[in-house]
């Protein structure tokens, strides 16, 4: 069964067995990953699953039914364990609400009348802190009751996971993208899949190049650039390649590796749309060759490095992406210039998909 995967992070095994209507997954070193943000996507067996985030820290302060507090870590996973909520008597008359926030300890000095009394509301303590930027940025609580609230000691926020993942509904939650719920067992591999809201903090982490529509040029066959409607109906539009279906094309261009680049695998990135209903498979070839002084000064006399494979289409008005990672002979390339084609073999038999491949962006980082 083919899918379409975003970007291939880290895999993982699952450290308890998951059921179908289970919506936690419990991981065995997943650790967290590189990468910190949600939501992301999970690959395990024939099921794609999408995520909301890691299990946050948590703890609760005051009594039921008159100032009960629930206070969730803004920081998902283990990071949140770090955080903790202090509710301070200031033991004086007429004393203002007032927050202060020193590393990861958000301490709330509440307000009191003429007699010394407490007199801040459960709603008080959370608008105000929901209006700092120090403490809204450490965690937020949510309460049912409307109570004057008492004071609480330091009260340490526990339970953050990085290894249990709670499973989102928004995208589709369990059998995502067309899959299916199913059982899986104790040492199932996950993949993690970071969606295309990860690019920007993966450009700051791994050296990661975009390469835009404008700087290629078409190489064989007939493809085309053109403006291409996001969605349905009238709305934004983008600059796209397009590779019609049933005939194999290719564009190419030559672009220069960030001096960063250590080693000698890189990772390039496909990222297109498809405005049909189609989901059979594209069929990519990525051909690269990078300047390596052990093969000649120039990148003509380099050796030619080919990935070929399929890419399961994404459905109507959607976009998904394709990766592939390539292994150069010789020493490190970073710094020097590399020439890629792209091309889709749409004349292949193993090319199923019937409709235009339309080819938004194109990354390229290292690969581990």
């Amino acid at each position: 069964m083919a899918f379409h995967f975003p970007i291939n992070n880290y895999r993982a095994t699952l450290g308890a067995p998951l059921t179908s209507t289970d919506m936690q997954i419990v991981l065995d070193d997943g650790g967290g990953g590189p990468l910190t943000r949600m939501p992301c996507f999970v690959s395990i067996e024939d099921e794609i699953i999408e995520v909301e985030s890691r299990r946050r820290a948590a703890a609760q302060t005051g009594t039921t039914g008159v100032d009960r507090i629930t206070w969730i870590a803004i920081q998902d996973g283990d990071p949140g364990n770090d955080a903790s909520i202090t509710l301070s008597d200031p033991e004086t008359p007429n004393a203002s609400l007032s927050v202060n926030v020193s590393n990861n300890a958000v301490t709330v000095h509440l307000a009191t009348d003429g007699d010394g009394n407490l007199v801040s509301t459960v709603d008080d303590i959370l608008n105000m802190l929901a209006q700092h930027t120090g403490a809204s940025g450490l965690l937020f609580g949510f309460s049912g009751d409307t109570g004057a609230v008492a004071a609480v000691a330091e009260t340490i926020l526990s339970g953050g996971d990085s290894n249990i993942l709670n499973v989102g509904g928004d995208y589709g939650g369990r059998g995502a993208q067309g899959t299916s719920p199913a059982n899986h067992a104790v040492g199932a591999s996950v993949e993690i899949r970071f969606t295309a809201e990860h690019l920007l903090e993966l450009q700051s982490m791994a050296g990661i190049q975009l390469l835009y529509p404008g700087q290629f040029v078409a190489f064989s066959g007939t493809p085309f650039l053109e403006d291409v409607q996001l969605g349905e109906t009238a709305g934004h539009k983008t600059r796209a390649w397009k590779f019609a279906s049933g005939e194999t094309a290719a564009i190419s261009l030559m672009f220069i590796l960030l001096p960063t680049f250590r080693g000698r695998k890189l990772e390039v990135i496909l990222f297109w749309y498809s405005k049909s209903a189609d989901t059979g498979n594209c069929r990519w070839t990525i051909r690269a060759k990078a300047m390596n002084w052990m093969f000649g000064p120039t990148v003509a006399g380099q050796p030619e490095i080919v990935s070929t494979a399929n890419c399961g289409a994404p459905g109507p008005e959607q976009l998904t992406m394709y990766g592939a990672v390539i292994e150069f002979p010789g020493m490190g390339i970073g710094g020097g210039p590399m020439t890629l084609v792209i091309e889709r073999e749409g004349a292949s038999s193993e090319d199923t998909f019937t409709d235009d491949a339309l080819l938004l962006e194109v990354a390229a980082l290292e690969a581990e």
